[in-house]
């Protein structure tokens, strides 16, 4: 089992979504979003994470499990790690105006 390339995949997908979901929380403009994720996709793919690549989104990951191109414990990795950067950027972002109207 190579524990360095797990660690690598999960800090990437936790970095992501905190970051990817920051966006969320602080814009409002869809163009900027979707900005976004194209330029965090391209840092993840710059930063070595390979196939099945990078999702940022546990729907997505459930879905391309659901297509047998995941193993179980690769989903629940990719998962768990997009859950704690999603609660991470929500943690962050909720001592400022930009949560209060959830």
């Amino acid at each position: 089992m190579n524990y360095q390339k797990i660690l690598k995949d999960i800090s990437i997908e936790i970095l992501g979504t905190f970051l990817f979901v920051s966006v969320l929380i602080t814009q409002k403009n869809p163009i900027i979003i979707g900005l976004a994720l194209i330029i965090l996709i391209f840092i993840a793919e710059f930063l070595g994470v390979k196939e099945p690549g990078v999702h940022f989104n546990p729907i997505v990951s459930i879905i391309i499990l659901l297509e047998n191109q995941y193993k179980w414990h690769d989903a629940f990795k990719f998962i768990i790690s997009q859950i704690i950067g999603g609660l991470l950027a929500w943690k962050v972002w909720s001592n400022y105006n930009f949560i209060k109207k959830f």
